[in-house]
């Protein structure tokens, strides 16, 4: 008998080995069939760089905490929004496992970034989801990242799962029993890493089945009988495996007050939508002892979410290797997973909000905003990327005559913008004058010249001395012009000179002078006859003669001719002192100096031409570059408002492109921004800050202008522009803008939109071979040789006949 129960207890005991056996072979089987499912699962994922706009708590602290748990909420509205994300069961489950999200924190230089990563198919579910919590949030598809060190055996690597200590079914501390956000406690360890040591703490999510509520409900119910949370968790569990074999043990129906804030927080649990969850954390740094211990600061920040007598978080560590591979390739561990309810997962991730006293998170530098729709003609300015849809952003020639203004600092993209506007004009066969004082954006025009547009280009370079091209400012050709050309040439002297040098003296003898010069059209003057003509009596005597007007005759027959030589001699230093340093000056003599123009600006403006000014400073001096600037503007402005003459279909569209503009333009822009948009001439201005406008400049820009775009700028700035980019966008963003990105009011079939973002494209590469052929055919067609200017002006001009003297004012501000 003795040797049966032996021979007996054998054979179950090699049964039950057998069975143990099959079942760690079928689990090696299964788990081999799963994993390359797993892996698929894992490199399905699409990362997402997610940015959040920093904005600004302005209410009291204890306002500030309730804005903070309504933030975290919404977070609980996402988390719900995937709580459906469950295939049908199956093969492909079996193979695949479900699907799950992926939302990461993580350092890495020197910065705190948020990630997520979801299945290509539920990409638009994420932005989508994202964008209910933050409208204005951006969710950029991104390259994976690597905290890892390049090299296998160099630094250290720790990594842990967080699990509950205790059932799941029992709840952990969440944001609304906390005093504080508790993504600030997390942050402040990430926020602590220096240069070199890297964290992450990655978060797995997808939804629970059905029982796990229907297991913890009927854990409540059985607590409700009088048996501890243990007691009933073990007979939940059992009566979920072997339904028809448990045994009803007797039970004390009396319940604890402790017991009954147990079975209320596990209801609460339970009513909320439950997850199946990862949490890892992984750390790199330079030595294994220093990642050790940056691992236990981040474990111990879990402790916050401690709750008394429920639940708690441990820490799992497993082989690194298993860890770092999971990680590495964001696999779901189906034994590593624990269930917490949406508000409990928002507790442990959310997305970072203002109320967090976080350093070093990547913030959304700056909005964006949707465009406006109907850009279906003009040349395109950029491209507009809002939550993933790029649109091209043009303007449509008829709300170019509003003309465009644009500011932005130093290396912002300014001159990529205007490259392009430009290159496209020239493509389109437009008209347009270009004034540069740096030389970039000419040079880059001419690389894009295309070769039926090579003999409609016209540069001019002061720069180049042997062939200069003639800009006389005083050629009118009506009472009118005359009139507009003095008062222009009185604006720009105020505008290069001190005003203390000027005075009503000054701007009298100088306008009679300027209209005696233009008095004969055949003939006119020039800036540099302006001292012959106060000294020399017979070409005084010549020029009053075609003079018409009596006002100009009696300053000459009765003003001038009863002056004393004295008086007269301090009058002309006053007058040498302002034209003497152009008329000294060989390059600005031979340019100014020419009697008739090389450049034909009527046939500029109404043919379609192109004009090329290269006002480089540094090849040609500030003063000289803002003079021919200023005289090249009135030029143009003069001739936009002959076109009064031509009906209005028979007017052309003329683009000006002035590149650092207040030094272009004197305060009568204000009508050629009221009045010339009339007459077709559509200017592009830019510059760099505000300050560099005066007051009636500023006004009249502000005014007038019908588009803006905007580029970083400093404070100060950026403050004075709010109004133009409220309630869209605030100065925040505006400084905070990287380059070659810009904010946008576009004038629209007459109508200004509402601000948006816009990127602009990068430079086209041009042909340096078309530079050198334009220039040289440029220079040939409107240049004068060296050797006849200099003849013509020292005959008309007579220099040796002046004696240019300096006042003592002049000498004070070194003029």
């Amino acid at each position: 008998m003795p040797e049966l129960a032996q021979t007996f207890l054998t054979s179950v005991g090699l049964l039950f080995g057998l069975i143990a056996a099959g079942f760690l072979i079928l689990k090696f089987i299964i788990s081999s069939i799963k994993k390359p499912g797993r892996v698929a699962r894992g490199l399905n994922l699409e990362l997402f760089l997610i940015l959040i706009p920093q904005d600004e708590y302005t209410e009291p602290g204890q306002q500030n905490l309730k804005k903070d748990r309504e933030r975290v909420q919404t977070m609980e509205q996402l988390y719900t929004i995937f709580s459906s994300m469950v295939e049908k069961g199956g093969w492909r489950v079996f193979e695949f496992g479900q699907p799950y999200l992926v939302w990461e924190i993580v350092y890495i230089d020197n910065e705190i970034r948020f990630y997520a990563a979801v299945p290509t198919r539920y990409r638009e579910t994420l932005i989508r989801a994202v964008h209910s919590v933050s409208p204005e949030a951006v969710v950029e598809p991104v390259q994976d990242y690597n905290i890892f060190s390049p090299q296998e055996e160099a630094g250290g690597v720790a990594a842990a799962y967080v699990m509950t200590s205790r059932s799941s079914i029992l709840p952990i501390k969440t944001y609304q029993m906390l005093d504080v956000d508790p993504l600030n406690e997390l942050g402040t360890h990430f926020s602590k890493l220096n240069s070199g040591e890297n964290a992450v703490m990655q978060v797995l999510m997808r939804p629970s089945p059905k029982k796990f509520n229907k297991l913890a409900l009927k854990v409540t119910k059985k607590m409700q009988t009088g048996l501890s949370f243990e007691k009933a968790y073990h007979q939940a569990i059992k009566s979920w495996l072997m339904p028809l074999k448990i045994k009803q043990e007797k039970i004390n129906p009396t319940m604890t007050p402790q017991d009954q804030e147990v079975i209320k927080a596990i209801e609460s649990h339970a009513a909320k939508p439950n997850f199946e969850v990862n949490i890892r954390l992984m750390v790199t740094a330079p030595d294994q002892s220093k990642a050790e211990a940056i691992l236990g600061d981040f474990e111990s920040a879990f402790t916050q979410f401690n709750l008394p007598n429920l639940n708690s978080f441990s820490e799992s560590r497993e082989k690194i290797k298993e860890l770092v591979y999971e990680f590495s390739f964001r696999l779901f561990d189906e034994n590593k997973k624990i269930v917490l309810s949406s508000e409990e997962l928002a507790s442990v991730y959310h997305l970072p909000h203002a109320g967090l006293k976080v350093p070093k998170i990547k913030w959304l530098k700056a909005r964006s905003a949707a465009p406006p729709w109907g850009m279906n003609d003009g040349p395109y300015l950029g491209w507009n990327d809002y939550r993933s849809q790029q649109t091209v952003i043009r303007i449509a020639p008829e709300d170019r005559r509003r003309h465009i203004y644009i500011v932005g600092q130093t290396g912002t993209g300014k001159s990529t913008l205007l490259q392009e506007m430009i290159r496209q004009d020239v493509e389109m066969g437009n008209g347009l004058a270009v004034v540069d004082p740096h030389g970039d954006l000419v040079e880059y025009t001419l690389a894009h010249i295309p070769q039926h547009r090579w003999k409609d280009v016209i540069v001019f370079d002061p720069s180049d001395l042997e062939r200069p091209i003639g800009i006389n400012m005083l050629e009118a050709a009506s009472i009118e012009e005359r009139d507009f050309v003095v008062q222009e040439m009185m604006s720009i002297f105020y505008r290069l000179f001190p005003p203390e040098t000027m005075g009503p003296m000054f701007e009298h003898n100088m306008r009679n002078a300027m209209l005696t010069l233009m008095a004969d059209p055949n003939d006119p003057g020039t800036l540099v006859e302006i001292p012959r003509i106060f000294t020399d009596k017979e070409f005084m005597k010549q020029k009053v003669a075609k003079v018409t007007d009596p006002v100009v005759r009696s300053f000459w027959e009765k003003e001038m001719a009863q002056t004393s030589d004295f008086h007269k001699s301090e009058m002309l230093g006053y007058l040498v002192s302002k034209v003497g340093r152009f008329i000294e000056n060989t390059m600005m003599r031979n340019i100014i100096g020419q009697s008739k123009s090389g450049i034909n600006f009527n046939e500029v403006m109404n043919n379609r031409k192109i004009l090329l000014a290269n006002l480089s400073k540094g090849k040609v001096g500030e003063v000289n570059a803002n003079l021919l600037g200023l005289m090249i503007v009135g030029k143009l402005q003069l001739t936009a408002m002959r076109r009064a003459y031509i009906a209005e279909q028979e007017r052309v569209d003329f683009y000006l492109y002035l590149d650092e503009f207040q030094n272009f333009t004197t305060d009568s822009i204000a009508t050629i921004l009221s009045e010339a948009r009339k007459y077709r001439l559509d200017m592009v201005m830019a510059h760099q800050f505000i300050a560099q406008l005066t007051d009636k400049i500023k006004a009249a820009v502000f005014g007038n202008v019908g588009s803006m775009i905007m580029f970083r700028i400093g404070v100060e700035d950026a403050e004075f522009l709010k109004p133009q980019l409220a309630p869209v966008f605030g100065p925040r963003d505006l400084i905070n803008l990287d380059n070659h990105n810009c904010y946008v009011k576009l004038m629209l079939k007459g109508q200004t939109s509402r601000p948006f973002n816009m990127k602009t494209y990068p430079p086209v590469p041009g042909n340096a071979e078309t530079v050198k052929v334009v220039k040289n055919l440029s220079r040939l067609t409107y240049g004068q040789e060296k050797e006849v200017v200099e003849q013509e002006i020292l005959a008309r001009a007579k220099l040796s006949a002046v004696a240019p003297a300096q006042t003592s004012a002049e000498a004070k501000f070194n003029l």
